[in-house]
Parts: structure tokens; C-alpha cells; sequence
């Protein structure tokens, strides 16, 4: 019973959200989005914006937009070719207008970058997933930016109208995690550990393999007299320093004391000629 209620509840949160998503894209992906860019020029005047022109995303599902802009006067031109020689940064402000109010989004990019480019940029309109959108960024095309001090008139006079691409981005949605599986098999688990059934996860030497490694290190040689200064030294353990050699004239019997364990019994001799 402990178990269908807590697959009850979860279940019925999910619906609950589900339906709020459903709601929300239904709302928002079917109203219009107006966005209005403004761009700064004027190095003497850094806070003022001027009206570059207005991107309509009519449908936010299929990411279908309709691009307006002014095109650059004379007297724009040239702070835009200032802004280039001196390495400034293009500054633009989007004006985001939806039914919440408006929202405003300030993005920037090089001045010479742009210049460079002959005024191509893109737009990217990034929403989340009840279709309001979360930022306006722009992107131009670097190019090669060390020509930018050495702008002629000729290519100030192309600089006429923008030539924007504008994406509209959606954010994905993540994997809804399997609850009621879960809690499912954390209840069988449970019940398992209480019947007795858990399984015994160690390995087979774990197990049933137990190794006796102390052993006793005889004197070297075929002297049948033994030296006391190795009696005082038996029953140690076997170091790397003896080699593996000793291990080998030391290792006597191997017998098998039940089915399952082992013990390895190490007994010391001497070599006599």
C-alpha cells in the first residue's frame, strides 16, 4: 500500500507539470515577439542609442522572422570607421516586446570585425521552454582585423545598409527520470534484505581461499650444524631482499584442510652435501 501511494503521488505531480508545460507553450509559442535594436556609434556619447531597425519573430516555434533596418547615414559611417581605427567595441541593445512588457538585452561585438565584414552579422534569439526569450546575443565573422587602421573611404562608402541573419534558438528539454521504476525497485531490494535473499557480492578467494604467509627462513649452505643466529630468526616473514629463491626451497606441501579452504604450509630445511 506504502508503495502504490508514493507511485500515486509522483504520477500526479507529473501530470501537474506536464500539463503547466503544455499550457505555457500553447500561450506563449502562439503570441508575436517584437524586438527593436538599438546600436551606440558616438565615441563622445557612449550611453546614447540610436535606432537600427526591428526584427518581428511572428511564429517562436518554427523560429520565422521578418528583418527591417535603417540604413547608415553618412554621419554614421563615419563613427562606425572610428569606432574600427581605434578598436572599439559595436555596442547594440535589443528592445525584446512580448505580452510580459518589455525586456532589454545588450550584446557587443568588434567594431572592426563588423567594419571588416561589410556590415553581415547574426542575430541569435535564445527562448526558454515557455517561450520567453532569455537573450539576444550577436555573432560577426572576425576576419582578418589588422587592416582595420588603414580604413579608405571606398570602404566606409559600402558600408550602407545591414545585412542581418536572425536564429531562433529553443532550449531542450531534459529527460524526465523513470520515478515509479525506481521506487519500485528500491521496495523489491527492501523486501529482498528482509526475507534473507542479499547476495554475497565478494570474490571466490574472498571467500573460500585462506593463505598462511609466515614461514620459516633457514640457513643458507649444507652445513648439517645449524647456526644460532638464525634461530633467533625463525618464524619471520619472507622479505624481497631474500629473493624469491628462498621462497621456492622453503615452499614444502600445499594440503587442502576442508572443500572451500586452503592453507599453504611452509616448512624450512637444510641442504646437506
Amino acid at each position: 500500500m506504502n508503495l502504490l501511494m508514493k507511485i500515486t503521488f509522483f504520477t500526479s505531480v507529473w501530470l501537474a507539470c506536464t500539463i503547466n508545460y503544455v499550457k505555457a507553450n500553447s500561450l506563449e509559442y502562439d503570441g508575436w515577439l517584437n524586438i527593436a535594436l538599438f546600436h551606440a556609434l558616438d565615441i563622445d556619447e557612449p550611453s546614447k542609442f540610436t535606432l537600427r531597425g526591428n526584427v518581428t519573430v511572428t511564429n517562436r516555434n518554427t523560429g520565422l522572422v521578418s528583418v527591417a533596418q535603417e540604413p547608415l547615414s553618412l554621419q554614421d559611417r563615419n563613427k562606425l570607421k572610428r569606432l574600427a581605427q581605434e578598436n572599439r567595441l559595436y555596442r547594440l541593445e535589443a528592445h525584446v516586446t512580448d505580452s510580459d512588457g518589455v525586456t532589454k538585452f545588450l550584446t557587443s561585438s568588434k567594431a572592426c570585425a563588423l567594419a571588416k565584414s561589410q556590415l553581415t552579422d547574426v542575430l541569435w534569439v535564445s527562448l526558454d521552454h515557455s517561450g520567453t526569450v532569455t537573450a539576444v546575443t550577436q555573432s560577426v565573422n572576425n576576419g582578418n582585423m589588422d587592416e582595420c587602421r588603414d580604413l579608405s573611404n571606398t570602404d566606409v562608402d559600402v558600408l550602407d545598409e545591414f545585412n542581418t541573419d536572425v536564429y531562433v534558438k529553443h532550449t531542450e528539454s531534459a529527460p524526465i527520470p523513470d520515478t515509479a521504476s525506481f521506487i519500485q525497485k528500491m521496495e523489491r531490494e527492501r523486501e529482498a534484505r528482509e526475507r534473507g535473499e542479499t547476495k554475497d557480492n565478494r570474490s571466490f578467494f574472498a571467500k573460500y581461499v585462506r593463505l598462511n604467509t609466515s614461514l620459516d627462513v633457514p640457513r643458507a649452505g649444507c652445513d648439517s650444524t645449524p647456526d644460532l643466529r638464525y634461530q633467533s630468526r625463525s618464524r619471520t616473514t619472507l622479505t624481497w631482499e631474500r629473493g624469491f629463491s628462498n621462497f621456492f626451497l622453503n615452499l614444502c606441501c600445499i594440503s587442502v584442510t576442508t572443500k572451500y579452504k586452503t592453507s599453504i604450509h611452509m616448512r624450512s630445511h637444510y641442504l646437506c652435501a
